[in-house]
């Protein structure tokens, strides 16, 4: 799992960077990615904020499938996740949320079965309404915690302007 570094000794795969403006939870958060891919993590860093996003748009970013970054640096590389016919039926005909997100999950549980799995989520409600923060949230933020999704993590870099916004 991701961070050693409690004093009961347990691990958390969800971490959450949070604070005002300019702090530096980009940097914090590209520097834990950075250590997480040198460990032999599948890495994927999405800037959610820089478009307008809604809960099937995350899916998209996440996978990376049309990501003009990936090229430029192994954080952003598309994440190798299959079967992806499957994905990819899902992602486009599917509106529902539980279909969604238990078909990504699905595949990212099997996807981290070969190595664990660590994505970046930065500015993730700048540019998201409530309905659809709390659709992310409660469909792949919070299933996290179940034991088949222990080998996957993630990183929540929250600015205080939008977790205000959110009251998580």
């Amino acid at each position: 799992r991701l961070w050693p570094f409690r004093g009961d000794g347990s691990r958390s795969n969800f971490v959450l960077v949070r604070g005002g403006s300019g702090f530096g939870k980009t940097d914090l958060s590209v520097c834990l990615l950075d250590l997480c891919a040198s460990m032999g993590h599948y890495v994927r860093y999405v800037a959610v904020g820089r478009k307008p996003t809604d809960y099937i748009r995350v899916l998209h970013d996440i996978w990376g499938r049309n990501d003009p970054n990936r090229a430029r640096s192994p954080l952003a590389q598309q994440l190798p996740l299959g079967p992806e016919a499957e994905l990819d039926k899902v992602l486009t005909e599917s509106k529902d949320p539980v279909t969604l997100y238990t078909t990504f999950r699905r595949a990212l549980a099997d996807l981290s079965k070969k190595k664990p799995v660590t994505i970046v989520l930065d500015e993730f409600g700048t540019k998201m309404s409530e309905e659809n923060f709390w659709v992310v949230w409660g469909n792949l933020l919070v299933p996290l915690s179940e034991r088949d999704m222990e080998r996957v993590n993630v990183i929540l870099a929250l600015g205080n302007d939008e977790s205000a916004q959110f009251r998580y």
